[in-house]
């Protein structure tokens, strides 16, 4: 469950036209990363591809954080996390802290 071999694991998907990449990088908790991978593969089973693409229109890498940046509501009690960050116009990162349930 923890430790273990760490490496980065990708998806690619065409969707309507589009090709996806999927990101996955290392987690200390191996089955958060298998869980991902997994989820996506039964949703997505359709638009999955068995081979890379020579052209990624958009990709989301999936990393773990151990800063989970927090920003509350002034006036109220409340409280958001971070959903995902833009690296570029073709290209965000979110992370193993927001569920996909």
């Amino acid at each position: 469950m923890f430790g273990g071999r760490q490496i980065v694991k990708k998806l690619y998907l065409l969707i309507g036209g589009f090709f996806l990449e999927f990101i996955f990088q290392p987690t200390p908790i191996l089955k958060i990363q298998s869980l991902y991978i997994k989820t996506i593969q039964k949703f997505f089973r359709p638009f999955l591809l068995k081979t890379k693409p020579k052209k990624v229109d958009f990709s989301i890498e999936i990393k773990e954080s151990t800063i989970i940046k927090t920003v509350n509501h002034p006036n109220k009690q409340e409280y958001y996390l971070r959903f995902y960050q833009d690296l570029s116009k073709n290209k965000v990162i979110t992370y193993y802290y927001i569920s996909i349930h």
